[in-house]
């Protein structure tokens, strides 16, 4: 199994993962705070934080990985739009913390599981697993010719 092969997999259990964790933040009233008692509300706001920071830390480190390999094995063309990709699931991750900021939270739920199931849905299974085959090759086909 290839590399690309094995951080797709990896990215696919990890936003599994990430969209389990959204599902748990509220467990009982559907984001309707009002409806919890303190304690609750704050094992809610505590599963809310954690999740956001576990998204927001695989997303700098994929992105950052991606973009870097894409720059050594891909062309300009197929950067762009990848970049752009990347991007676009920030925008919307930047718009569910803002929810949450603005103590929205069946917006930021909406807009967290959202944000996790274009990653997932989206772009790893369309842009990112078509774009390792052929970048593999590149990568192989140059390392023969050195």
């Amino acid at each position: 199994m290839d590399i690309c092969t094995v951080r797709s997999s990896h990215e696919y259990t990890v936003l599994q993962n990430l969209l389990r964790q959204a599902g748990m933040i509220c467990i009982t009233h559907w984001a309707d705070c009002n409806q919890c008692d303190c304690a609750q509300r704050c094992a809610c706001t505590t599963r809310a934080v954690e999740t956001t920071v576990d998204t927001l830390m695989q997303m700098v480190e994929n992105f950052r990985h991606e973009e870097s390999l894409l720059r050594q094995v891909a062309s300009t063309g197929q950067i762009h739009p990848h970049v752009r990709a990347h991007a676009d699931i920030s925008m919307r991750m930047s718009l569910a913390i803002d929810a949450y900021a603005d103590n929205n939270t069946a917006m930021f739920l909406h807009r967290l599981t959202e944000t996790l199931q274009v990653w997932l849905k989206h772009h790893l299974v369309k842009s990112d697993l078509p774009l390792a085959e052929p970048s593999l090759q590149t990568a192989h086909s140059a390392s023969l010719n050195t």
